[in-house]
């Protein structure tokens, strides 16, 4: 077991949690690079920004939740869906102090939610031979 693992195991799951949040933020920013990338080489950008933000919250979602889970071998599933949900709350708090939250805000984070908990649950499941 390398000392990564060590230590992401070793963690509280108050500390975890905000590591994890932490985590997403930084997927977050990368793949929305990412995805500016994409629109920007597309013919008419302003017209595909609305559902790439969207595929990139999605896409956010799962690898964090999928990597978070992973990490963490023991109720990894459960905290990859806290982290989730702090993030959630993040996102919606930094929302209302900015622009206001609308229902779209609302569902886009509904979303989130639950992207991060399918892949959550997808991470904690074992794949491979079983040996008896």
């Amino acid at each position: 077991m390398s000392n990564k693992s060590k230590l992401f195991k070793s963690l509280k799951p108050p500390v975890f949690i905000c590591i994890g949040v932490l985590l997403s933020y930084t997927v977050l920013t990368v793949i929305s690079l990412l995805g500016a990338f994409i629109c920007n080489a597309t013919e008419d950008p302003a017209r595909l920004v609305g559902i790439v933000a969207f595929a990139v919250l999605l896409i956010t979602a799962a690898v964090s939740s999928f990597i978070l889970s992973r990490l963490r071998v023991e109720g990894g599933g459960l905290l990859a869906i806290l982290t989730a949900a702090g993030f959630v709350i993040i996102r919606i708090v930094i929302s209302l102090f900015l622009s206001g939250t609308d229902l779209s805000d609302l569902l886009d984070c509904a979303c989130y939610l639950g992207m991060g908990t399918i892949f959550a649950l997808l991470g904690q499941k074992r794949f491979g031979r079983r040996h008896r």
